[in-house]
């Protein structure tokens, strides 16, 4: 799930590197940036202590757009984050018809 997760968020933040100046230049997120955005803060927030680089993206964003942003954002990550982000950051022990399907595409990568 992890190499996974890291390459949704890479989309995530190309798009907000796409969308750079948009992000200067607004007080507030702009829709086509938010999930974006949220999914990055969240994933920081989550994720800071094992990729200095996305904490360093959450610290700045929660400084541009405030803490109680952040809150919200945490808070009620369903109503903000990218939904495969937030499937796949879950700690929950993933169906056994998963586990099955991963082991076979390892073996047969083997």
């Amino acid at each position: 799930y992890t190499i996974e997760v890291y390459q949704v968020l890479r989309h995530h933040v190309e798009l907000l590197l796409a969308r750079f100046n948009v992000i200067l230049a607004e007080a507030e997120p702009r829709r086509e940036i938010q999930e974006s955005l949220c999914t990055i803060i969240y994933a920081g927030w989550l994720l800071g202590s094992e990729l200095t680089e996305l904490r360093t993206a959450h610290d700045q964003f929660v400084a541009k757009y405030g803490q109680p942003f952040a809150d919200e954002v945490t808070k009620n990550a369903n109503l903000y984050i990218n939904p495969k982000v937030l499937a796949k950051l879950n700690y929950d022990i993933p169906e056994k018809r998963l586990v099955d399907t991963y082991l076979v595409e390892i073996a047969r990568a083997h």
